[in-house]
């Protein structure tokens, strides 16, 4: 077999030593630092986004035609890249996969170094597929807990156009930033889907269980005195139990005018001391519930006073400055 006949492979289209040889520009250490901010603010305000941001100020700072984000995900044989972020020349490509064996991406994750390459597709055919094609590509790996998992990538398409140290020195800059973001951005979703579970859960249970419970906005005076408070939501269990339908929204002065003071110290106790507190309080009597069937008549909801419970019991968790949430449960016996 002669020479030119022999197979390319990988480490015939690495170039990383001619980074040396060539001459380089001088740092832009403002555009540098302009591009962390800007990415900083990405982060704090659309932490999905980051990555996109990421490949398109990347593209700016290095003049790259084509610019983009490969992480490693399961699937194929070893692993294959998804273009999870794509600007320039590339973009329309974005969100699609290559197996790892078939990308130059797989052989920055093998040798964990930054990587220039040139006509890749003489060792890469998948490549091909892709236009235009590649002149030279500079690669930086894609670190999550000190393991490669993807690559940051720059591309020049054009015959005459080339890398140097300085872009080196860059990508792997803005690569550092992009793993730190990207970690981040991991840990945000993850305490959100938790949140959001949580979440589910409390509100299943809110629906399900047999007692009563609400969720109210403690109103407060100049003091701190609890004074009134807004019904936010009912459960099933209470609504059935008062007959209270239909008053989010309302202020308990407007449903019971005439609701004993004892409710509003125990609010206010419970804003001072950040204690949960359970108590039993006061026979609801027929009058009441009369008041009651008033009230809501006055709302134009139909009367429901007849299903009143004959006790009155609450329960309220820790709620916090005016307007705070506490909640208040269903009747019960006095203690």
């Amino acid at each position: 077999m002669n020479e030119s006949s022999k197979p390319i492979c990988a480490s015939d289209v690495v170039i990383t030593a001619d980074l040396d040889r060539r001459p380089s520009r001088a740092p832009d250490y403002q555009a540098e630092n302009d591009t962390l901010r800007i990415l900083a603010a990405a982060l704090a305000s659309r932490p999905d986004e980051v990555l996109q941001c990421l490949v398109e100020r990347t593209m700016a700072l290095t003049g790259a035609e084509s610019v983009g984000v490969s992480l490693l995900e399961p699937g194929g044989q070893n692993g294959m890249f998804r273009w999870v972020a794509a600007t320039g020349a590339w973009a329309p490509y974005r969100n699609g996969t290559m197996p790892r064996e078939a990308s130059p991406c797989g052989e920055v994750i093998s040798r964990n170094a930054l990587v220039l390459i040139k006509e890749p597709e003489r060792a890469f055919p998948a490549l091909r597929q892709a236009s235009p094609p590649v002149h030279e590509g500079l690669l930086a790996p894609f670190h999550v807990d000190g393991e490669p998992i993807g690559t940051v990538w720059v591309i020049k398409h054009r015959a005459d156009g080339c890398f140097d140290r300085e872009d080196a020195r860059l990508l792997q800059s803005l690569t550092s930033f992009a793993t730190a973001a990207y970690q981040m951005s991991a840990a945000l979703k993850g305490e959100q889907a938790g949140r959001f579970a949580s979440e589910e859960n409390y509100r299943t249970l809110f629906d399900s269980i047999d007692e009563g419970f609400a969720e109210i906005d403690l109103i407060t005076d100049e003091q701190g005195r609890v004074v009134d408070w807004r019904c936010l939501k009912l459960n099933p269990a209470l609504t059935r139990l008062t007959g209270m339908a239909d008053v989010t929204g309302q202020r308990i002065s407007e449903i019971l005018p005439d609701l004993e003071p004892i409710w509003a110290e125990r609010y206010t106790q419970l804003l001072r001391t950040g204690e949960p507190i359970r108590f039993g309080i006061c026979r609801v009597d027929r009058l009441v519930a009369r008041r009651l069937c008033r009230a809501r008549r006055r709302s134009r909801q139909p009367p429901g006073g007849s299903r009143l419970q004959q006790h009155h019991r609450a329960q309220a968790s820790r709620g916090s400055p005016a307007g705070e949430r506490g909640a208040a449960g269903d009747p019960a016996e006095p203690h």
